[in-house]
């Protein structure tokens, strides 16, 4: 995709030398559709995925405020791992209203963008159960003492 977009943009903006501007064009939706159906697609996955836990949690016998716990907090798991940040960075920047305004999309898309990968890896790897039995932490604590 990034290739096709690129010879497009080279076609097309060939003239200007310059690509400033380039998202204003149509054809930045060679780049932005598939990047759309995957977030969406992602969502959708995310929806099905809550409404299982939900028909399950209700099958069990704890109280509605655990059951809602559980629901939020698998809610919160999921949504780094299938990239439903990308939402935020898809929305159009805010340059002509106000220059906060710009300044809090612009740094909250920057950290959501920089950091996925790390929150994924928090989420998944070091508040993991069978990571944290296995890890080296209580083998190299344990030598210290």
């Amino acid at each position: 995709m990034t290739g096709l977009w690129a010879v497009v943009t080279a076609y097309y903006m060939r003239e200007e030398r310059c690509w400033w501007g380039y998202n204003l064009t149509s054809f930045f939706w060679i780049l932005e559709g598939p990047r759309l159906a995957a977030v969406s697609l992602n969502f959708l996955f995310l929806l099905n995925i809550i409404r299982v836990l939900v028909v399950k949690l209700r099958q069990s016998h704890t109280t509605e405020l655990e059951q809602l716990r559980k629901g939020v907090r698998a809610a919160i798991v999921l949504v780094p791992l299938l990239g439903i940040t990308n939402v935020i960075n898809m929305t159009e920047a805010p340059i002509e209203h106000s220059v906060w305004k710009f300044l809090l999309w612009s740094y909250t898309t920057h950290f959501l963008t920089s950091f996925q990968g790390f929150f994924v890896a928090v989420l998944y790897c070091f508040f993991n159960g069978e990571v944290m039995q296995f890890s080296l932490l209580p083998t190299i604590w344990s030598l210290r003492v």
